[in-house]
């Protein structure tokens, strides 16, 4: 396993956090070749309206096939025709590329080197013995040559939401064993598009009216919202909170004593391949709600009671 992230602040106020700044601008990883965490798209985790947004995906060079890419834009005023809410509710609906047409990006594809050394997916020595087949091997070289898309578009004037879609081909699956049985490894990844906001606002009464639609996008959404309803909410929705509305989510008296996330949690969440152990998770919303975690008003979730440390380790 990588090194965990040592979090810069274990006992102090839980309205802070710094998961943002370690997550080394990772919005999600991919397996590559049989190895978990190895394409790793990069780049802004929301987006702003007429916003020029730029992206990266990476992945080894000359190790399996590369990844194939699309990008699809879902406006607000579609998000019924998308979202699903039962425990068994695929990623995407089924006929989702005939209802949103991919979008055509312009790109550019490069060589680079990046550095062995568990700093972060992609680079995590790991993964890399795994792909090299350097297991015996006395020592690992200091870098490894990966390959790289970058790729930009300008956001739609029109909120809503991109959704990446990552093709990684056949991959082993769980638990990650060289004779494990393959399967078709795609994944889909939400960006929301929307202006940057702030609460409290006039006209909104509760946090809620601005959390549901996008928390009910995916499973990952759900879950990082379940985990730490501020970042989800200042870093997924650029909405930046008051003090006031920080402390009522962070020690609300229904959150139970592991929420919110500590940093190393939080940013490994934020990395995360396939949450494991998390199905997912829908708000329903008939109006204003309680800022915190409401379980009765949950649609979908996992084992009650959920003891977020236990889940957490199923994850990373």
């Amino acid at each position: 396993m990588p090194k965990k992230i040592k979090s810069k602040n274990k006992k102090c106020d839980k309205t802070v956090y710094k998961a943002h700044e370690l997550r080394n601008d990772i919005v999600h990883t991919f397996p590559h070749a049989g190895a978990r965490e190895m394409t790793v798209l990069s780049g802004p985790l929301a987006v702003s309206p007429g916003e020029k947004a730029a992206y990266r995906l990476t992945w080894p060079l000359n190790v399996g096939k590369r990844p194939k890419f699309k990008v699809r834009f879902v406006p607000k005023t579609r998000f019924e025709e998308f979202i699903q809410c039962s425990p068994d509710a695929p990623a995407v609906p089924p006929d989702f590329a005939k209802k949103f047409s991919a979008m055509r990006l312009k790109s550019a594809q490069k060589k680079e080197k990046v550095a062995i050394d568990d700093s972060q997916p992609g680079r995590w020595r790991e993964g890399w013995q795994y792909l090299l087949q350097a297991e015996k091997a006395k020592k690992m070289p200091k870098s490894a040559a990966v390959e790289a898309i970058g790729f930009e578009f300008t956001a739609s004037d029109e909120e809503g939401a991109y959704v990446f879609e990552v093709d990684s081909g056949f991959q082993p699956a769980r638990p990650y064993e060289k004779k494990a049985p393959e399967i078709h490894w795609i994944e889909y990844v939400v960006v929301y598009n929307k202006p940057r906001t702030v609460f409290p606002a006039p006209g909104v009464e509760d946090i809620a009216e601005l959390l549901v639609d996008a928390v009910n996008l995916s499973t990952k959404n759900g879950m990082i919202w379940f985990v730490h309803p501020i970042y989800f909410a200042e870093q997924l929705l650029r909405v930046r909170l008051s003090k006031e509305t920080k402390q009522e989510i962070a020690y609300c008296e229904d959150l139970p004593h592991d929420l919110p996330a500590p940093d190393d949690r939080l940013v490994q969440l934020q990395w995360g391949r396939h949450l494991a152990g998390m199905r997912r998770i829908c708000l329903e919303s008939d109006g204003p709600e309680e800022p915190c975690v409401d379980k009765e008003r949950m649609a979908v979730q996992v084992n009650n009671p959920i003891e977020l440390a236990t889940l957490l380790k199923e994850v990373v």
